[in-house]
């Protein structure tokens, strides 16, 4: 991986939550963290019906420098108004230089 092949600018989220001052509900928020360049590699797609909708699945990988905090529980990404929840967090070398991020588009949002 070099450097120069990070042409896409992707915006990564966190989550937090919040307390619902009406309800006392507690809400799950999203939060802007920082925009971060990255390579995208399009992966498999799907289209299907589920309870007469008709839904889409499509994966991504985001090839980005490496960065310690960043799960899948607690992050997501925003790419080109898509939404993508990420599935897992692989470390592309030993060096903890590049990390490449499995995500899943967020349909019917």
């Amino acid at each position: 991986m070099r450097i120069g092949q990070l042409k896409y600018r992707i915006k990564l989220q966190t989550y937090s939550s919040a307390t619902n001052a009406e309800t006392g509900q507690v809400v799950r928020t999203w939060a802007d963290s920082e925009t971060v360049w990255a390579d995208v590699e399009w992966k498999s797609g799907d289209e299907g019906e589920k309870d007469e909708v008709i839904t889409q699945t499509q994966k991504v990988d985001f090839v980005l420098r490496w960065r310690s905090a960043i799960n899948a529980n607690d992050y997501r990404i925003v790419f080109d108004n898509d939404i993508f929840d990420i599935e897992s967090v692989k470390l592309i070398d030993a060096y903890r230089t590049w990390m490449k991020l499995g995500c899943k588009k967020r349909d019917n949002v």
